[in-house]
């Protein structure tokens, strides 16, 4: 009969979703142990390339930049703004 039908269909949905949860923990907890293993393998690998003769310099570079009299236009007309500030980057320890 048509409640049996139902009866049926509640009693898969209820053991369905457990089991549909059950399979997406697994599928992930093996992707992430795939993931290690391939994080560990890398890992363990040694370089190919060598040290050369040259070092690379204990003090970074210091860098500026000056940016004077700035211009900008919308799609309605021309607004311009006379501006300008400096960018300095240093080392700081």
């Amino acid at each position: 009969s048509a409640g049996d039908l139902v009866l049926l269909q509640g009693l898969l949905l209820q053991l369905w979703v457990p089991l549909n949860f059950l399979g997406w923990m697994y599928r992930e907890l093996r992707s992430c142990l795939v993931d290690m293993e391939d994080f560990f393998g890398i890992l363990r690998t040694q370089p190919t390339l060598v040290d050369g003769p040259y070092q690379l310099p204990s003090q970074p570079l210091s860098a500026s930049h000056t940016v004077q009299g700035s211009a900008s236009s919308n799609g309605n007309g021309v607004s311009s703004t006379s501006s300008s500030y400096d960018v300095r980057m240093e080392h700081l320890e």
